[in-house]
């Protein structure tokens, strides 16, 4: 499915995590639908140029800074600074994130708290500042991104998982708060994934061949397409809920 099938014209996306793999996906692709996007990345400068230097090419107005999100501060002052360049955000889009894989045993209390951080507070600070406006526009998307690990679980999923399902809480919760406004709130739960994180091995392909019908991991375009219809008028009538991009693979079953 082409971004030509989106119009996004006029309106402001704002994507979290959009320097790299999945969130470099989404922003490329409301660019091209027509939106101005503003894009933020955690660390990477020269993912952020590398990304900026692809948005300016599309030739819609975008924005790009480094920031943690990680305070109502923080947060503040860069989406007043995004807005400053491309209006009100109509589109907010969370593909920050990170696994933290660790044993239970193994796990210090501090990188349980960036798990909590980077998956849970930073989507809930981002759209603490920017769902007051939707609201009062009575029109705006939010777009969390999640992934099987929610239920599945796993020996090394301890803070990952953990900090996942809460974005899941979070996301059903918003979409309460918006429902009678005009402002949806869904979430996308991406299953394997060819992005960088994503090592090829003989193990990686048995693993897909075992849990996936499908039998192959999926595109960043399949999940970013999704992303775009769930922020489309197509489904306004669509909130509080998880679409799986997952190849067939359920997460209630494993397979």
């Amino acid at each position: 499915m082409g971004s030509a099938v989106f119009d996004f014209s006029g309106q402001t996306v704002l994507v979290t995590g959009g320097t790299k793999n999945i969130g470099r996906e989404f922003a490329e692709r409301f660019a091209r639908a027509g939106a101005s996007v503003g894009v933020i990345g955690g660390h990477d400068a020269d993912a952020l140029d590398d990304v900026a230097r692809s948005l300016d090419a599309i030739g819609n107005p975008a924005a790009g800074l480094i920031s943690t999100l990680d305070t109502q501060a923080e947060v503040d002052r860069v989406v007043t600074l995004v807005e400053s360049e491309l209006g009100p955000v109509d589109v907010f889009v969370n593909c920050a994130g990170a696994r933290f894989p660790s044993s239970l045993d193994g796990l210090d209390q501090s990188v349980w708290h960036d798990a909590i951080t980077t998956n849970l507070t930073v989507p809930f600070l981002v759209a603490q500042r920017v769902m007051p406006g939707m609201l009062a526009r009575r029109t705006g998307r939010i777009i969390t991104l999640t992934g099987l690990v929610v239920h599945w679980g796993g020996p090394l999923s301890v803070a990952g998982g953990a900090s996942k399902a809460g974005l899941a809480g979070l996301t059903t919760s918003l979409a309460a708060i918006g429902a009678t406004d005009g402002v949806t709130v869904n979430s996308i739960m991406a299953g394997y994934i060819a992005t960088d994180r994503l090592e090829e091995s003989p193990e990686r392909a048995r693993l897909v061949r075992d849990r996936v019908p499908m039998a192959r991991t999926g595109l960043m375009s399949e999940v970013a397409s999704v992303g775009l219809f769930v922020a489309s008028d197509l489904a306004s009538y669509m909130t509080g809920q998880t679409l799986m991009v997952s190849g067939g693979a359920h997460p209630m079953t494993g397979q």
